[in-house]
C-alpha cells in the first residue's frame, strides 16, 4: 500500500509539473484578422440580383443629388491615408457617366489614417425624363490598392437610376 501511494504521489507530481510547464499554442493569435480588405457597407447586408456577384439597389430617382455609400474596412485600422480605386463595370452598366451620373470625388476614396470607413460619392444628375423603359444601372466595383484589397463577396454594388 506504501508503494502505490508512493506511485501516484510521484505520477501526480510529475503529471502537474508537465501541465504546469509545456508549451502551449497561443491561441489568441487564430482569431486576428490580419489583412487588411475593404467591402461595400451595403452589400454586406443586401442579396445579390439573380445571376450577378453584385446587389441591385433600390432605383434613385433622377436629379436625386449625391447619394454616399459607406465603405468597410475588416481589420485592424490603418496608419496612413489609403486612396482606394473605384472602377465602373462597364460591361455590367447601362448608365452614362456625365448624362446619368457623375463622380464628385473621380474614381478615388480616401480611407483615412486611423479609421475603419469611407464614403463613396455618386451624383445622380438631372436629365430628361424617358416616358420608356427600366432603370439604368451604374456597377462599381472597389479595386483597392497595394496594402488594402477588396473583400470578394462585397466588393461591388449595381446603383439603378429611375428614367421616369
Amino acid at each position: 500500500m506504501k508503494n502505490i501511494n508512493h506511485i501516484l504521489i510521484v505520477f501526480f507530481s510529475l503529471l502537474s509539473t508537465m501541465i504546469c510547464t509545456s508549451c502551449m499554442k497561443n491561441t489568441d493569435d487564430d482569431f486576428y484578422f490580419r489583412d487588411a480588405l475593404v467591402e461595400f457597407d451595403i452589400a454586406t447586408t443586401t442579396t445579390n440580383a439573380p445571376d450577378r456577384t453584385y446587389p441591385l439597389l433600390s432605383a434613385r430617382a433622377r436629379n436625386a443629388g449625391v447619394v454616399s455609400y459607406r465603405i468597410n474596412l475588416l481589420g485592424q485600422q490603418l496608419d496612413t491615408d489609403q486612396e482606394l480605386t473605384i472602377r465602373v463595370l462597364a460591361e455590367n452598366s447601362t448608365a452614362q457617366e456625365g448624362l446619368h451620373y457623375s463622380l464628385p470625388n473621380g474614381n478615388t476614396v480616401t480611407l483615412r489614417a486611423n479609421s475603419s470607413t469611407a464614403e463613396f460619392q455618386v451624383n445622380i444628375l438631372d436629365f430628361p425624363r424617358q416616358s420608356v423603359g427600366g432603370p439604368v444601372v451604374a456597377v462599381f466595383e472597389i479595386v483597392g490598392n497595394d496594402r488594402v484589397k477588396p473583400s470578394q463577396n462585397y466588393k461591388a454594388i449595381g446603383v439603378q437610376i429611375s428614367l421616369r
